[in-house]
């Protein structure tokens, strides 16, 4: 087998011109030891955003670099070509389907899954979901939670109603760390006079406002920013690229979406979290 950090000499990825396979599989040596699976998913999740960034080349890039990856054979190109197995989308995804089918033959081939694999097979599960808003129709905050193999996270949308109903931003929340954010929304908006309301939803109705939300931004074409490595927990965070994979990801767990009976809409909720770069706090 080949050593993990020998470089490759296979070309860079059309979405990024200075990575190479080698240098991928550099990124993700230490993923393997990881103990939590989302830390997985969202190397995964950068991966793919990297792929789509190359727009009609995203074939092409599945089709050099999942190869490449395959073909060092070892424990951390399992563990980097599981990691993007795990993304499942809304759209037909075929570098997650080719790194699956990846994977799998590594694991035929007797090479070590990562230590997280077992925790990634458990059932995911979901809710609640809070849809929080204010009556001036500026923005609103879409909340839902998620749990697998006793570890909880959240993911908050921040939708921008004077921006077509777009998403601003996208964090990812540590589920300990949820009340926290939610005190200091309301905290903010008592300062600035704002009033908040909150309303739950069902999983469907969630996906529903999510899924505008993304499509919304999409339509507009603001430019979401690919990181040049796999780094989730870069100081910068994952970027809102690689949160929407991930954010998609959680969206196909749930039912179908439908739209909510109804409907509002938001205002001017302060934002905060992690997730992308230059977003202010929540005090």
């Amino acid at each position: 087998m080949t050593d993990d950090h020998q470089a490759g000499d296979t070309p860079a990825s059309p979405a990024d011109p200075g990575r190479s396979p080698a240098e991928l599989i550099d990124d993700a040596v230490a993923l393997a030891e990881a103990e939590d699976p989302l830390e997985a998913e969202l190397a995964g999740a950068l991966f793919v955003a990297l792929a789509r960034s190359a727009g009609d080349d995203a074939a092409s890039f599945a089709g050099t670099l999942i190869p490449a990856v395959e073909a060092r054979g070892t424990r951390t190109a399992r563990t980097l070509l599981t990691a993007i197995g795990a993304v499942t989308g809304h759209e037909p995804n075929p570098v997650a389907a080719s790194a699956r089918a990846a994977a799998e033959r590594l694991a035929g081939a007797g090479v070590a899954a990562p230590a997280w694999a077992g925790d990634l097979a458990q059932p995911l599960t979901t809710g609640p979901f809070t849809r929080m808003y204010d009556t001036g129709n500026a923005m609103s905050v879409l909340i839902g939670t998620f749990e697998r193999a006793g570890r909880g996270h959240s993911l908050v949308v921040v939708v921008d109603h004077e921006n077509g109903g777009a998403a601003d931003e996208i964090y990812l929340v540590d589920e300990e760390e949820l009340p926290t954010l939610v005190a200091g929304i309301h905290r903010t908006a008592r300062r600035n006079g704002v009033g908040i309301r909150t309303r739950k939803l069902g999983a469907p109705e969630f996906r529903w406002y999510v899924e505008q939300a993304l499509e919304a931004r999409a339509r507009h074409g603001v430019e979401d920013g690919v990181p040049g490595k796999l780094d989730p927990a870069g100081e910068d965070g994952p970027g809102y690229a690689a949160l929407t994979v991930l954010t998609r990801s959680r969206l196909a767990a749930l039912p179908p979406a439908r739209r909510p009976r109804g409907r509002g809409h938001g205002d001017r909720i302060p934002r905060g979290g992690r997730g992308a770069p230059g977003s202010p706090a929540i005090e």
